[in-house]
């Protein structure tokens, strides 16, 4: 569980190195675009709930209905959960040439060398695109598996949500670490053969962005911090073997 750990404390170096001043244009850049995915998701979360929260006082008894605030806090948190996931995923997709920039810059920093600007805007704008569209046909199958289990009675109420936050933890260390491997120009399998190879540590790491992803005000600069932290990971790891 040293690895496990290990790798968790990486998103807490990813935080602090966002105040390098060679970083700040690419971590405010997705700063406001998360600000804005946060407030929109906080408002659709809120309409959900106060539809919920109608539908259960309409169904339930009035002796029962204290049970409402009893369920709607916990709905409102499953919600926020499953939701916060999607909108950061749709948001990665559409930031990603610059969270693909960010990860080059931080790698940068951390080896004290220049690094040669992308030399076409295919580099810079379609191939990051394209790896989006890779990892998405990773993630989807596997969410909507765990998605059909948790509407089997009993089992699936009970392992369905811990297996859920299992999951989308490992599909977020895949996201974010893959950048580094994209600007050393491997490809996406290189990226899942290297993450299964050290799983406990990127699954640490994974875990720890899932949950800073569901605390308020914090989760608004979870994109540039987990970019940053999951290339100094990859970095200390690849600096490690050589």
């Amino acid at each position: 569980m040293t690895a496990f750990f290990r790798g968790a404390s990486y998103l807490i170096e990813g935080y602090k190195m966002l105040s390098h001043p060679s970083l700040r244009l690419w971590v405010v850049l997705p700063f406001m675009g998360n600000l804005v995915t946060m407030a929109l998701l906080l408002s659709g979360l809120w309409t959900q709930v106060a539809a919920i929260e109608a539908w259960l006082t309409d169904f339930l008894p009035a002796m029962l209905a204290w049970l409402t605030w009893l369920i709607l806090p916990l709905l409102f948190i499953l919600l926020l959960w499953a939701f916060s996931f999607f909108f950061i995923m749709l948001l990665n997709l559409f930031a990603s040439p610059l969270l693909s920039i960010l990860a080059e810059k931080t790698n940068q920093i951390l080896a004290s060398t220049e690094i040669a600007p992308p030399t076409s805007w295919q580099h810079m704008l379609i191939e990051p695109l394209k790896r989006q569209g890779q990892k998405w046909l990773y993630a989807v199958p596997r969410l909507g598996g765990v998605a059909l289990l948790m509407m089997l009675p009993i089992v699936g109420q009970t392992i369905g949500p811990v297996m859920w936050f299992c999951l989308t933890s490992w599909l977020l260390a895949v996201e974010y670490g893959d950048y580094f491997f994209e600007n050393q120009q491997q490809n996406f399998a290189a990226t899942r053969a290297a993450i299964q190879k050290n799983r406990w540590l990127h699954f640490g790491f994974g875990c720890a962005t899932m949950v800073m992803l569901l605390i308020p005000f914090v989760n608004c600069l979870i994109m540039p911090a987990a970019v940053c932290g999951a290339t100094k990971l990859w970095y200390d790891t690849t600096k490690k073997a050589n």
